[in-house]
């Protein structure tokens, strides 16, 4: 310190938490001979700084977060990690290691949350894997459910833009941990697919999920398995011999539902 400037260092104080002022700033040539310092601020009577105006700096405590009622907590973490779009996009990173993730979500640092401490962490997954999430296709799917490893088991919505029997026989295994799984939709299954063949492919894909999701009712996985109206598409030849795409009506969405409820039944009674 010199005397003869104002001041000699800038120090900058960084922390986690921050800093509150427990004595107010003053300067030493301001304060008058024939005034007294208030009780905020601290003048330094002796030693080598003696005459000085010390500034006395405190951390604040940490909010205690953890001591909120459990609802109000949860409403705080879901401001966080529930994507204002209503759902998770996710896509596959190419290259050496193909990991799912989600671009547009990850982006905001939303996940740093859960590496706070292991109660917030515990709290945050069923929240944060309640959303629905979007996926290009069942490879993607399929990723990203190995990723999770056990959290798939909160896994409760996913929606997909394109099936494939092979990947897709792996999510459904998957997803036999999902235990309150409640919807996965597909948008594009097949162009070329009549009913009969798309119950005996769907149903091979899905039968041990199927038959695993409520023991009380057989049928429950066929509400959670959901088609789009386009999803599916026949080629049929015209009178004039040329092939054209057709997409299903009423009549082959309802034959393919019951179709996959008669291999149900004949599944159940094999047991």
């Amino acid at each position: 310190m010199n005397r003869a400037y104002d001041y000699t260092h800038l120090i900058k104080l960084r922390s986690d938490r921050p800093f509150n002022l427990v004595k107010t700033v003053g300067s030493h040539s301001a304060i008058d001979k024939k005034d007294t310092l208030t009780a905020s601020q601290v003048l330094l009577r002796e030693g080598e700084h003696a005459g000085h105006v010390a500034v006395l700096l405190r951390q604040s405590k940490p909010f205690p977060y953890m001591k909120l009622p459990p609802h109000i907590r949860a409403k705080i973490i879901s401001e966080v990690v529930t994507d204002e779009s209503g759902e998770i996009k996710m896509v596959l990173r190419q290259g050496g290691n193909k990991i799912a993730f989600a671009p547009e979500f990850s982006k905001r640092n939303r996940l740093a949350l859960l590496r706070t401490c292991k109660d917030v962490y515990s709290e945050a997954l069923p929240i944060l894997y309640a959303q629905q999430f979007h996926f290009p296709g069942t490879q993607v799917i399929a990723s990203f459910l190995l990723q999770i490893g056990a959290n798939r088991r909160f896994i409760k919505f996913i929606r997909s833009d394109t099936y494939n029997s092979q990947s897709a026989r792996t999510v459904f295994h998957l997803l036999q941990e999902a235990t309150d799984f409640k919807r996965i939709s597909f948008a594009h299954v097949s162009s070329n697919e009549q009913p009969k063949t798309a119950i005996k492919n769907i149903f091979n894909d899905t039968q041990t999920w199927l038959l695993g999701v409520d023991p009380h009712n057989p049928y429950a996985g066929i509400d959670i398995l959901c088609f789009d109206h386009a999803a599916f598409h026949m080629r049929e030849k015209d009178e004039h011999g040329q092939t054209r795409v057709i997409q299903w009506g009423p009549s082959e969405q309802i034959m393919f539902i019951k179709g996959l409820q008669m291999k149900i039944d004949q599944a159940i009674k094999k047991f």
